[in-house]
């Protein structure tokens, strides 16, 4: 807890007990903590002794798993909300206040992790569009996003609500946050925030998803291209044509933004 702002997170899981236990063994600290599992049950000795358990009797989906989380963190008044799928490994225990703070400061109030592969450039190096200092917190804008790790302020889904449902395991993430962007709590698309090395805090536990059974599954590319319809639906845009704003659209949006 942050003064009197309590600290929830969720942890998404499905049929990988053995990322599971590794990404649960480094914990930080928090008030609140539920783990979705959208799988076969695990055995009771697996979750960590102060976690709330949703078992699901059969497979929803990433996109109704995340939004259980989500409305239970929410529900159990938590300011400060992170969903991470369960190949994330916790390097630090202060990671969570380091995003708390990183949104404070700058008025950002939705941050995805930028460290993934999608961000990688052929000579593997990470492509940061841009890195801003404000208040001595260093924040990094990524050209895209990922879903594996995210910080939501409570007053972002007071606004925007929760996922589309209708996304089964694909793009989910990305529809919610241009809702998140279009509603003013984070910057312009294409400019994705996050906090400078993160990866330092955290790491994947499976960077190229050899291990996804959702990407290696043989309707993995007929998903996104049905989601790619939803999605089109919702914002009138496919998800490979995105507009990008300039360097100035940050700017101004940095500018006019109200930190806390």
């Amino acid at each position: 807890m942050i003064g009197k702002e309590k600290i929830g997170l969720g942890i998404i899981t499905c049929n990988r007990v053995d990322f599971f236990l590794k990404c649960a063994s480094n914990l930080p600290e928090v008030d609140e903590l539920v783990v979705v599992n959208d799988g076969k049950p695990y055995p009771k000795e697996s979750y960590p002794p102060k976690a709330n358990i949703i078992q699901h009797p059969r497979n929803f989906g990433i996109a109704k798993s995340k939004n259980d989380a989500l409305k239970y963190l929410f529900h159990k008044n938590c300011t400060h909300i992170f969903l991470a799928e369960d190949d994330v490994e916790f390097l630090s225990k202060s990671i969570l206040e380091q995003y708390i703070l990183a949104s404070k400061v700058s008025g950002i109030k939705h941050f995805n992790y930028g460290y993934v592969r999608e961000n990688i450039s052929k000579n593997g190096e990470y492509l940061i569009k841009k890195v801003i200092e404000i208040k001595g917190v260093q924040i990094a804008f990524f050209q895209n996003l990922s879903g594996s790790f995210a910080y939501f302020h409570t007053d972002v889904l007071k606004s925007v609500g929760f996922m589309d449902e209708r996304f089964k395991n694909a793009l989910e993430h990305v529809d919610h946050t241009f809702k998140i962007i279009k509603a003013g709590y984070h910057p312009p698309l294409r400019w994705f925030a996050d906090i400078l090395f993160s990866n330092q805090l955290l790491d994947d536990q499976d960077k190229f998803s050899k291990k996804s059974l959702i990407q290696n599954s043989p309707f993995w590319k007929f998903r996104v291209y049905y989601n790619s319809f939803i999605f089109y639906v919702n914002n009138h845009y496919f998800p490979w044509n995105l507009p990008e704003e300039n360097e100035n659209g940050l700017l101004n949006y940095l500018r006019n933004v109200k930190p806390e």
